[in-house]
């Protein structure tokens, strides 16, 4: 966190934060409940927005948009989170492999992962075609947006955007 000019500058810059927690806080968890649909991971996602506010506070005037950008932040963290669980289970090319190569897992884990990596394949096949190679180019090669539009012959911006929509319509599949 920056430097505050003196100690009623940082008091200050908590109370606005502690106010708009009081404010947003219910909202933003039953958003985030509404879209992830887990209460633990709900609550990091406000914790976590609120952590972000805390860093960006100076960005708080009275013509700021504090409600649209609380509310932002917490749909990219979902975005991030969903994506560091997608990015995961894709960097596994063969599950079983995968699950034998663990032997010391208990099995309940590896059910629960196995069942997960059902469902992650199964989003993934009702993808169309370029859709589910844009997911697997970007988490399961790595590929930056320029090397996909590269690979695919599609504007990066095209790249972007059905990333984007094929991102949502695996979160819903996955829900």
């Amino acid at each position: 966190m920056s430097e505050y000019k003196n100690s009623s500058d940082k008091s200050e810059y908590n109370e606005k934060v502690k106010r708009l927690y009081l404010e947003h806080a219910d909202a933003l968890f039953a958003y985030s409940l509404s879209v992830c649909g887990n209460a633990e991971q709900a609550k990091d996602i406000v914790s976590d927005t609120f952590l972000k506010a805390l860093e960006n506070v100076r960005k708080f005037d009275e013509n700021f948009n504090c409600r649209a950008w609380l509310f932002k932040v917490a749909s990219n963290l979902m975005r991030n989170s969903f994506t560091r669980f997608l990015k995961r289970f894709l960097s596994f090319s063969n599950c079983d492999l995968d699950l034998k190569a663990s032997p010391g897992k208990a099995p309940d884990e590896i059910a629960a992962r196995t069942e997960e990596f059902i469902k992650l394949s199964a989003a993934l096949r009702k993808l169309d075609r370029t859709d589910g190679e844009i997911v697997y180019l970007k988490y399961y090669e790595s590929m930056s947006y320029a090397e996909i539009s590269e690979v695919l012959q599609i504007p990066e911006g095209t790249v972007a955007s059905k990333l984007s929509r094929a991102l949502r319509r695996l979160e819903n599949e996955l829900e």
